[in-house]
């Protein structure tokens, strides 16, 4: 496939058809870039300029010696594509408005935990807003085909999603259902009790798709790009595992049999519940900042290409 490589009128509009497929048709009123081609011929046209240093931003692949008007040889994405980088405003439109509406449960996802605080039962809408809205973030650049940065960590990321609602609603049916001493020293002796496996496995499903998805937003921050968000990220890698390690070392220590002690409990559960709260509201600003951000990109984006298209 070739690409108008010089700027042409259309013949029947006026749109410029640079960058166009020469057998395509104008996008503005579908005539043919062949026929403007013929009308106005090369009074307008360029060297063929090449590709001095760039990788295609859907394989990866070394671009440098190609003509800009060509396509890469690995996956036929269009150097012209790749020469504008992987910068999120540079993804196609319908993927920009989809993470700006999964943006939008993330911003909605703050206001409706802190009335959960005062009203429990929203949290179910708290735990939904959540699951559609790192669902929707966490969904792949189909122009970039896997190569955009931190595409692992958003595949696990994402994957984890729904493992986590599942494991979180096996440790409520557990606690429901289950008396407090069926399990493992329901028999005599310590033991760890099936119910709080059951929410010790949900607390580290949460904690591996929190540790993914932050690692996910670190490497994203760049395609924004927006230093604050990975460095928000950065810092709540660290600070989210530690009151759940607390936690759950204080609690399977209790359900085996060791003594507790009085002095190491009057630090370290104050410490767990500073940073439990310091973390929680670092996570709601960065869910926060995350949904406008996403939303801003595609304003930017859809005004942008507008002007662009002369409307």
């Amino acid at each position: 496939m070739r690409l108008l490589s010089y700027s042409v009128p259309c013949a029947s509009c006026g749109y410029d058809l640079v960058g166009l497929p020469v057998e395509g048709v104008c996008p503005e009123c579908s005539f043919s870039v062949r026929s403007s081609m013929v009308r106005y011929g090369r009074r307008r046209a360029a060297p063929v300029r090449r590709v001095d240093r760039a990788e295609c931003v859907g394989c990866g692949y070394d671009l440098r010696g190609l003509p800009l008007d060509a396509v890469c040889p690995e996956c036929a994405t269009s150097i012209e594509r790749s020469m504008r980088g992987d910068l999120l405003r540079n993804a196609p439109l319908a993927h920009l408005r989809r993470l700006s509406s999964a943006g939008s449960y993330m911003s909605a996802l703050v206001w409706i935990v802190l009335v959960s605080w005062c009203f429990p039962p929203i949290g179910v809408i708290a735990a939904w807003c959540w699951a559609v809205g790192w669902w929707g973030v966490l969904r792949p650049d189909p122009e970039l085909r896997g190569n955009a940065p931190g595409e692992r960590w958003r595949i696990v990321a994402r994957l984890l999603v729904p493992a986590v609602l599942l494991a979180g609603l096996v440790a409520l049916v557990a606690m429901s259902a289950l008396p407090s001493g069926v399990g493992a020293g329901a028999a005599g002796g310590p033991g760890v009790p099936w119910t709080d496996l059951a929410v010790a496995f949900a607390l580290g499903v949460a904690v591996a798709q929190h540790e993914s998805s932050l690692l996910f937003v670190r490497a994203f921050a760049r395609r924004v790009p927006d230093r604050t968000l990975r460095a928000r990220a950065g810092w709540l890698l660290w600070v989210g595992p530690i009151p759940a390690a607390i936690w759950l070392g204080r609690e399977a220590a209790t359900r085996l049999g060791v003594p507790p002690s009085v002095r190491l409990d009057g630090v370290t559960m104050p410490a767990a519940f500073i940073l439990f709260v310091v973390w929680m509201f670092g996570y709601l600003g960065l869910t926060a900042r995350l949904g406008a951000i996403l939303a801003e990109e595609y304003v930017y984006a859809s005004g942008e290409r507008e002007i662009a298209n002369g409307k």
